[in-house]
């Protein structure tokens, strides 16, 4: 039997997705409701990680400006460039700071766990709660939170099920996510608050 999980099919052409910061409302960290609240949007998800000081980790780019610097490891990126040109996922070599003015969104986070459709090797960890966003083949995002623990492999299964390009985002305690789209609303609470998370706006 398959997780209980939350899947959202955003068409980013229709809908805007948007990097929200804590420190854009003059706050600490916060949860995705409290986000949501602040924000306007009509879904939010937790974001890429953080350090102890709920300091961002890793690249973050909002409308071709560098929030946070990259960071030199294996994780992945998922970028928007614009309405037209869409959604994508790449490794870390496959950025270029040359490409910042067309970008409207970047995230930096990992791993990555589906690549071109394929399931790739990586250092499994013991079961939690995920979350992901990825890129289904008619090139939708993907939003994706499992309501259970699961292991990496079996989330990478999962998700190769809906998208060819799957990007894990913060797991476990930081897994969080809010919804109110008319009539159907949703809110899974995380165990912490968050420095950074991801907005969908009409």
């Amino acid at each position: 039997d398959r997780p209980h999980t939350d899947l959202f099919r955003i068409d980013s052409k229709k809908w805007r997705i948007d990097l929200l910061l804590a420190s854009d409302y003059g706050s600490s960290p916060m949860t995705v409701r409290q986000y949501k609240e602040k924000s306007g949007a009509l879904l939010v998800i937790n974001g890429g990680f953080f350090n102890e000081l709920f300091r961002s980790l890793g690249l973050l780019v909002r409308r071709g400006k560098v929030l946070n610097p990259i960071r030199e490891t294996t994780w992945g990126i998922f970028l928007l460039k614009g309405k037209e040109k869409g959604a994508s996922i790449i490794s870390r070599r496959d950025w270029s700071s040359s490409d910042l003015s067309s970008t409207t969104l970047a995230i930096q986070v990992g791993p990555r766990l589906v690549i071109d459709g394929k399931i790739p090797s990586f250092k499994e960890s013991v079961p939690t709660r995920r979350s992901a966003i990825g890129i289904t083949k008619e090139g939708s995002v993907l939003i994706a939170l499992t309501e259970e623990a699961v292991n990496l492999g079996e989330w990478a299964q999962l998700l190769s099920q809906e998208c060819p390009w799957a990007l894990n985002l913060d797991g476990g305690g930081s897994s969080q996510i809010a919804v109110k789209m008319g009539s159907f609303s949703l809110n899974v609470e995380g165990l912490t608050a968050v420095p950074n998370a991801l907005g969908v706006f009409s």
